[in-house]
């Protein structure tokens, strides 16, 4: 519906009564009302006189009794109103209360408002009528005549009141003014008869109608169209939707079909991927032995691999001092005796192939021990290692809690010499 202030002496819109508004532009009180409460055009905007009554400056009675509505141009924001409602509402009540014969006889505040209002036309006794005539301004006269709508009483709730009214919900209300959706499907139709494809994604015909489908909920249009040759047709099932972005969009209908276009929906799709990857990544960015740089963690998340990576070094040490108890009990014989001595730390660089032979610790079901020295390797040359040695660390990282696979995965990441520390038992 074009709604546009009908005055050629106020071509940036008008303030006027919703009484007068309804008559001058043939709106009925439903359709007003869901302007006013649901969905407002832009040229719309509505305000109470009684807004103003608590505030410094008061709207002069009976301006304050009344609901108002100012309009302006098609596709102009009524928000950008050249007066406000107190202005406007003090202007009207100043003209009606005073007779003029000259542009002098107007004080200088309000031929300013008249002018700013206008456009620019002069505070002149002509234009001053001309504005009552035409309805740019309101008599205070007309409204005092006029009796505001009161609040009635509440409505009896009681169940054997057979004439209670219901009042209609959003949803009802909506059915009754807006398009069914047959209608909208149709006026889809014909409109895609006479437009390229190229054109779909931005026609304003289109857009119109996917606004009307957002203020009716309708999610989408399902129709058939035949696209069959002339010897043989087949009809094909297709959807009309808008997306999110504004574009029209026209495509073969689905199992699963959905309402954006490939840009927006390749969006959504990388935001819900990159939201699963954090959260199934959550624990391993703060894990003790994560690869993450530091500068790229939240500090929530750096105080959380902090504690963690005390945690592991307390496990690591306690594991430690596990081991070295369980090599304690290892004893030597000597003859008929026993004896258990203080196990020995040996510290030794070797250059790649060592030659040395590992094997897994069964009796802890962890850690690894030499088994096997070859005779012409490096190890056996340096005489320093026997069989039995267990492996503490590599490169000062430690092994203690490592595989054979694990162990030989850190030699080989060494260059150069491999700092190894072993741990031998008496």
């Amino acid at each position: 519906m074009n709604i546009a202030p009908h005055s050629s002496l106020c071509p940036n819109g008008v303030w006027m009564t919703e009484e007068d508004a309804m008559e001058r532009h043939g709106i009925n009180s439903k359709v007003m009302r869901l302007y006013r409460n649901e969905a407002c055009p832009v040229n719309m905007y509505f305000e109470h006189g009684r807004r103003f009554n608590n505030s410094r400056y008061s709207i002069p009675a009976p301006y304050n009794k009344f609901q108002f509505v100012f309009i302006s141009p098609e596709k102009t924001p009524a928000t950008l109103f050249p007066v406000s409602l107190l202005d406007w509402s003090t202007m009207c009540e100043y003209f009606s209360n005073n007779i003029f014969y000259t542009d002098d006889d107007v004080d200088m505040p309000f031929r300013v408002l008249f002018e700013k209002y206008t456009n620019g036309s002069k505070a002149t006794p002509v234009n001053i009528a001309d504005a009552f005539s035409q309805g740019v301004l309101k008599h205070s006269s007309q409204l005092q005549n006029i009796t505001p709508k009161k609040p009635g009483r509440p409505p009896n709730n009681s169940e054997n009141n057979s004439n209670k009214k219901q009042k209609k919900t959003r949803e009802e209300t909506v059915d009754d003014l807006l398009p069914s959706e047959e209608r909208l499907t149709t006026v889809v139709v014909n409109r895609l008869k006479h437009l390229d494809p190229k054109e779909i994604a931005s026609d304003k015909d289109l857009s119109k109608v996917g606004s009307l489908m957002k203020l009716a909920e309708i999610d989408s249009l399902k129709f058939k169209v035949d696209r069959g040759n002339s010897d043989r047709s087949r009809e094909v099932n297709m959807i009309f939707a808008v997306c999110q972005c504004g574009r029209n969009r026209v495509n073969e209908a689905r199992k699963n079909q959905s309402s954006l276009c490939i840009k927006c929906s390749t969006a959504q799709a990388k935001e819900k991927a990159l939201v699963k990857r954090r959260r199934d990544n959550a624990e391993k960015r703060v894990a003790a032995n994560s690869c993450v740089p530091i500068a790229t963690l939240t500090p929530e998340e750096i105080a959380i691999r902090m504690r963690n990576m005390k945690r592991e070094r307390e496990r690591k040490e306690q594991q430690c001092k596990r081991l070295k108890a369980k090599l304690n009990e290892y004893q030597v014989e000597d003859g008929s005796k026993k004896q258990s001595e203080e196990p020995k730390i040996i510290r030794i660089t070797l250059q790649r192939p060592m030659g040395i032979v590992f094997a897994p610790l069964e009796e802890l079901g962890y850690g690894v021990r030499i088994i096997d020295l070859p005779q012409h390797g490096a190890a056996a040359m340096s005489q320093q290692l026997c069989v039995g040695d267990v492996l503490v660390s590599v490169n000062e990282m430690d092994c203690t809690m490592s595989n054979s696979k694990q162990v030989l995965a850190l030699i080989g990441q060494a260059q150069g010499g491999v700092n190894l520390e072993f741990l031998r038992s008496a």
